[in-house]
């Protein structure tokens, strides 16, 4: 059995539970596990929609206490929260996040077309100009504040994270400004994007993050820099800002 068909197989164990009650109205595998590229090691992200207001909230499967043996991450959404993201249209971090979420999910149960309906509303979900240019200010000011952090504050930890931030916030502009953007010529920045972020990942979980040392810091950095130029020249976008803040800040 393919990996990826596996990993369905065990994300259909919840459904058997789910469906028995009314107010889930739709089941959707998201994440790698539906779209992205899967191994024995990924995760089961479940996104179910619901019909009740009790808002958005999460349950955390571990593999020693799960009858299936892989880490999972359930989320309940009522169905209003959901229809506000779609109709902000990217709107704010929120409902771009849930729009990126569900446009590439697999349904695997639904009452009528719920689920399907609402994939088919993300996937038509456009971002406004506003938006992407609110993005990537906050993209810029966030690696400045990294380069900030690391060389005037000797903040190596901070710098790191915002780094983190401020290419994922890179990323959400690629994926905003390509409709295209899964296409085999673009799989390059997403490997790259993986990479890197698995690396800050590291960096936030270990135990004594003030310990980080300049020179893991400086490269956490200049990755961060390199790729969101690296996506900023995929969408056409001239910038320099960089090599302005890094001019200013390591001669001053």
């Amino acid at each position: 059995m393919k990996i990826r068909e596996k990993l369905m197989d065990e994300a259909m164990f919840f459904v058997d539970d789910l469906k028995k009650d009314e107010k889930f109205l739709a089941v959707i595998l998201t994440g790698s596990a539906a779209w992205g590229n899967v191994t024995e090691k990924s995760d089961l992200d479940i996104l179910v929609i619901v019909n009740d207001e009790n808002g958005v909230r999460y349950r955390y499967m571990l593999p020693k206490y799960c009858e299936v043996k892989r880490r999972t991450e359930i989320g309940y959404f009522p169905l209003s929260f959901v229809e506000r993201a779609i109709k902000r249209g990217y709107g704010d971090v929120i409902s771009s996040r849930v729009t990126e979420q569900l446009k590439n999910g697999r349904v695997l149960y639904q009452r009528g077309c719920i689920g399907t309906d609402v994939i088919e509303k993300c996937k038509n979900a456009e971002p406004t100009k506003s938006i992407i240019g609110a993005l990537m200010y906050e993209s810029k000011e966030t690696i400045k504040n990294a380069i900030i952090q690391m060389i005037k504050n000797k903040d190596n930890s901070t710098a790191c994270i915002n780094a983190r931030i401020s290419t994922e916030l890179a990323a959400r502009i690629f994926l905003l400004g390509k409709k295209n953007a899964y296409a085999p010529k673009y799989k390059h920045l997403y490997r790259y994007l993986k990479k890197y972020s698995n690396n800050l990942t590291t960096y936030e979980q270990i135990n004594d993050i003030k310990n980080i040392d300049s020179e893991h810091a400086k490269e956490t950095v200049d990755n961060a820099i390199v790729f969101i130029e690296k996506v900023f020249k995929e969408l056409y976008i001239k910038q320099d800002f960089v090599k302005k803040a890094e001019t200013i800040i390591y001669h001053s």
